[in-house]
């Protein structure tokens, strides 16, 4: 239990996250009441929290001979069954519900965060994603780049970094970097995405529009008016000659370039000028 624990959010994990299936409550109350004897974990009743130090020591290897099973991954190969296990749909839903993602989201974050080298587990990818996809619409961004690196790192080493999910998650992440503030991480990682998406799908592919818009706001948020707004006057004449004149897409870049425009010409007043949109390739 505390080798599981030891890969989890350090506080409010419930007792239910470290019950396997088939194990009786009364032994789990019996493990619970003698690590907090031991003070090794603290207890509520209902939750408990490990010491960030401990958590620490249990998550480094201690056996140097990679021949034999290393304790401390498989507490972690138990954490990742125990997340998934608790995502599990209510009776008569399609899909976890609030609360469920709620209550995980400190765990998959912290799972996400400390991911051994080369480590994959095929269902958290997904779960990563749509974690990362909640905490970013909640404004929590820079909480959920954690999982966005995860789950890139993932499909780069499934897929491969030229599949379009792999390409999706760069951008994804990308996006995050941006929303965070970090443009230092977010336009090299916009600038590859386009690049591989020019070279995958084409110069004029919706995807390779969008990430060409993308990589002109972060420009933009830079800064860099210089390079947003022939990427922004690109991206509008292709999406015309593609899409029309009154596509969403096209009104989209019709309305950031003008923004763009406006804001050069609010900087050599002094002035400002509004943002543009970011968007997300499918």
């Amino acid at each position: 239990m505390l080798h599981t624990a030891a890969w989890l959010a350090p506080d409010d994990i419930p007792h239910s996250l470290l019950t396997p299936p088939g194990v009786a409550p009364d032994d789990i109350a019996e493990a619970v009441g003698t690590l907090a004897a031991y003070s090794m974990v603290t207890d509520t009743g209902t939750t408990l929290s490990v010491h960030r130090l401990v958590q620490t020591v249990l998550r480094t290897p201690q056996n140097p001979d990679d021949t034999q099973p290393l304790r401390h991954l498989q507490g972690r190969d138990r954490a990742e069954q125990a997340v998934l296990h608790s995502l599990t749909p209510p009776p008569g839903q399609d899909s976890p519900v609030e609360d469920q993602w709620d209550t995980l989201a400190p765990h998959l974050v912290t799972l996400a965060a400390t991911r051994p080298s080369e480590h994959h587990t095929a269902p958290l990818t997904d779960v990563y994603e749509i974690a990362g996809y909640r905490l970013h619409q909640q404004g929590h961004t820079a909480r959920a780049i954690p999982l966005f690196e995860a789950t890139l790192a993932q499909r780069e080493q499934v897929l491969g970094t030229i599949h379009p999910n792999t390409l999706r998650s760069q951008n994804n992440l990308a996006n995050a970097y941006q929303s965070a503030g970090d443009l230092g991480r977010a336009i090299p990682l916009f600038e590859a995405t386009l690049a591989q998406y020019e070279q995958v799908l084409g110069d004029t592919h919706p995807n390779t529009l969008s990430s060409r818009n993308n990589l002109a706001n972060a420009y933009e948020s830079a800064g860099d008016l210089g390079r947003a707004i022939p990427l922004f006057e690109a991206t509008l004449a292709q999406r015309e000659q593609v899409l029309g004149d009154t596509h969403p897409d096209t009104l989209s870049s019709r309305n950031n370039l003008a923004n763009a425009r406006q804001k050069a010409e609010a900087v050599q007043h002094g002035g400002t000028a509004t943002s543009v949109t970011k968007e997300i390739p499918q």
